[in-house]
């Protein structure tokens, strides 16, 4: 069975989810591990929902709906992230969200969550007046005014959970 087809059947649990992940970052039978691209669902202890992105170093868990339903600025996006407990993707998150967005809309279907929709703040400044956002009509990430409110939908270290 290829590392895909276990990562995207299975609604597991933390402690298969470690070994998973141990193995996804190690390699198996003591091969040499291969930067691993994966979409997944993962289903945390407390039964909340995400959108599991491995792709080489970066592991995290991706929101599979806004932290709220009222566009923000940048500051009070961040600020409403980490009171959540996670963080905005920055830029580079948002890019392999892009790369990978026909699996993460899929996955997000079938948790129930709402598609990207909207233009969502990223977590990376472009300069002191100006932060990136990601336009998911178009797919391209631009920078704006911290001022101007945009969607927020968060994220959160994949190894927070394990």
């Amino acid at each position: 069975m290829k590392k895909e087809e276990i990562l995207t059947k299975v609604n597991y649990d933390l402690p298969k989810a470690k070994a998973i992940h141990q193995w996804l970052n190690e390699g198996t039978q003591g091969a040499e591990a291969q930067p691993t691209q994966v979409v997944s669902l993962f289903i945390d202890g407390n039964g909340k929902k995400w959108v599991h992105i491995c792709a080489g170093k970066f592991d995290f868990l991706f929101d599979i709906n806004d932290l709220t339903d009222k566009e923000l600025n940048f500051e009070d996006a961040n600020k409403l992230a980490e009171e959540n407990g996670m963080y905005l993707s920055p830029k580079h998150e948002w890019e392999l969200i892009e790369a990978f967005r026909e699996d993460v809309d899929a996955v997000i279907k079938e948790l129930g969550g709402t598609p990207l929709h909207d233009w969502y703040w990223t977590g990376s400044e472009y300069s002191g007046y100006n932060a990136w956002y990601f336009n998911a009509t178009s797919g391209r990430l631009d920078y704006n005014y911290k001022m101007y409110s945009r969607g927020v939908r968060a994220s959160l270290a994949f190894d927070k959970h394990l």
